[in-house]
């Protein structure tokens, strides 16, 4: 396929990864991947979060998760409501509260991830190897790129 000019190029790009974002969040593959979240990828998206950071101060959430402090205080209430998370007095301010995900939201993640590399074993099952290893290279070099810009508002022109 020839590589279009540049600004086409990058319509194209940015077409496909919003439908892959929006196809990654959809309520019936959160349902699929039992995520204990109700279909609720804001949900899942932040359960995963909570459990790859550990113990966290909800204020320390708010950038991670760019949301106002309401909705996050609503989507914790939802974690919290339905057994995944717990608050926990911080050991090293006893007037601050940590979140804390349960041992329930612990298999919960669990489950959740095997069913989702599940799905993409599914998917990707007709792929060659050099498309799969083509696919997770170039994911990772995105992702590199696009987290100084996310984290610290750092973008080379």
């Amino acid at each position: 396929m020839p590589v279009p000019p540049d600004d086409e190029y990058f319509r194209h790009l940015d077409t496909q990864l919003t439908a892959v974002i929006r196809l990654a969040r959809h309520p019936r593959l959160t349902e699929r991947m039992g995520a204990g979240t109700a279909g609720d990828s804001r949900l899942y998206l932040l359960l995963n979060l909570l459990h790859d950071r550990g113990p966290t101060r909800a204020a320390d959430l708010l950038e991670a998760v760019a949301v106002d402090q309401s909705t996050l205080s609503r989507q914790l209430a939802a974690l919290v409501e339905r057994g995944l998370v717990q608050r926990d007095t911080d050991p090293t301010d006893g007037r601050a509260a940590r979140i804390v995900v349960t041992a329930l939201g612990d298999k919960t993640i669990s489950s959740a991830r095997a069913a989702w590399q599940e799905t993409l074993a599914d998917l990707m099952a007709e792929w060659s190897p050099e498309d799969r290893v083509a696919l997770l290279r170039l994911l990772g070099k995105l992702s590199g790129d696009l987290a100084p810009v996310v984290y610290q508002g750092d973008i080379e022109s």
